[in-house]
């Protein structure tokens, strides 16, 4: 883990997220003087992880959506967005939270009463019940994330809320991040793990179910092989109650504090979307997916930790990239800069924002930076503000300026598409 920050600030206090000590052209990549580009090591901009990781540390707190945590750093967003001379626009929506805070653990009961059924099946010599079982059980298990869309229309454990988004004058394009934290009982990078093993354990079962039934002698420790490794999983799946434990620093009040940042140094045409509800099932991206003006390009910033490899995740509507040519521009940048930089999606079962906007057609992707000791800290209390010096933040957000101001002006509408639609054109 990185080591914990020097910085003395009070988080208590007020925090400006501009260095007061480097004013600079917020459109000049090159801070004050012009020059070359910055190398790795210099941030450029003005942008200083001091001045970032004070910001995170103001708004890591609990903050589950309808919390008042949650209600705080809403607040906070605000007068810090209106300070910078931003002009808000909530952009209300209500879901159910049943599916994001208990489809997981009710997936894990789901595959424990698969697995000690058909295993007991087979065992039994009853490949065709094992079957049965097994295709129930993935078609139960699955259900909510197949149709998360109407699960979250659900009329139980219903939350009203909004989508923030800060504007001046008419947007070009538009920086997101999500405001909302959540714990569980385990951290994500377990959880994937899990899922992972999930699938295999319910592989391993049906193929034995179904070469039984074609007349193979399969044995039996294969039986034993599939349920061991599928029960283990759903108990880690039950494991995983949404709660509201977690100060939810890196994830994702490094995106906020990016998101801050450059709100106090690009021009007018660069809106800021803050959403809500992204760890109960990409909630509000989901709401605001059809109520978003046309842009050039849409980037989302989740979880920007000290230490790993910037990682932009592209979406994808009917099998086509919709933010191809952003993220091609992103990822030069970065290499620019010295940044270790990659275009690749993100790993099995992790969900972020950007995801229903691109389903929608948006050229939206997101930027993160970390690795797997990132997930072993997300979703979890350990999730704190000091474990981060703001490096990872201040190098997110440094690139994206840098990206916006090579791009702002005629050479953004490269990304638009002839018809106007503002899409990005395929790879």
């Amino acid at each position: 883990m990185t080591p914990d920050p020097t910085d003395a600030t009070d988080p208590k206090g007020p925090v400006d997220p501009v260095d007061p000590v480097d004013p600079v052209d917020p459109v000049d990549p090159t801070g004050p003087g012009g020059g070359s580009a910055p190398g790795p090591g210099h941030f450029g901009h003005g942008l200083e992880p001091a001045a970032l990781v004070a910001t995170i540390r103001r708004l890591a707190r609990p903050r589950l959506t309808g919390s008042e945590g949650a209600h705080e750093v809403e607040v906070e967003l605000r007068e810090r967005f209106r300070e910078l001379g931003y002009d808000v626009r909530e952009l209300g929506f209500s879901f159910s939270t049943l599916p994001g805070r208990y489809g997981l653990p009710a997936a894990g009961l789901v595959l424990v009463a698969v697995a000690a059924a058909s295993g007991w099946a087979l065992l039994d010599g009853r490949p065709g019940l094992a079957t049965s079982v097994l295709s129930a059980g993935l078609v139960a298990a699955a259900l909510p994330l197949l149709f998360l869309d109407a699960a979250l229309r659900l009329p139980w454990g219903r939350a009203e809320t909004a989508n923030l988004l800060f504007t001046r004058g008419t947007p070009r394009w538009i920086i997101m991040a999500h405001r909302d934290s959540k714990s569980q009982g385990v951290p994500t990078a377990v959880r994937t793990v899990a899922l992972a093993m999930a699938l295999a354990g319910w592989v391993v079962l049906a193929v034995t179910a179904v070469a039984t039934l074609a007349g193979t002698s399969v044995a039996t420790g294969w039986v034993w092989l599939g349920t061991g490794t599928l029960l283990p999983a759903a108990v880690v799946l039950i494991l995983s109650v949404t709660g509201n434990a977690s100060p939810g620093a890196l994830d994702n009040a490094t995106g906020l504090a990016a998101a801050l940042a450059l709100a106090a140094r690009v021009p007018a045409g660069v809106a800021f979307l803050v959403t809500d509800g992204e760890e109960l099932g990409l909630a509000g991206a989901r709401a605001v997916a059809g109520r978003l003006p046309e842009v050039a390009g849409i980037i989302n910033l989740d979880g920007l930790d000290d230490a790993g490899t910037l990682r932009i995740a592209e979406g994808r509507a009917r099998g086509r990239r919709t933010a191809a040519a952003l993220a091609t521009a992103l990822l030069e940048t970065a290499r620019g800069r010295g940044e270790k930089a990659v275009r690749r999606p993100l790993p099995p079962f992790v969900m972020v924002d950007h995801e229903p906007l691109a389903r929608a057609g948006l050229p939206a992707l997101t930027v993160l930076r970390g690795g797997w000791r990132s997930l072993l800290r997300v979703h979890r209390s350990a999730d704190t503000a000091n474990r981060l010096t703001g490096a990872g933040a201040v190098a997110a957000a440094s690139v994206v300026l840098a990206t916006l101001t090579t791009l702002d002006g005629g050479a953004g509408d490269t990304l638009r598409r002839h018809d106007g639609s503002g899409h990005s054109p395929p790879p």
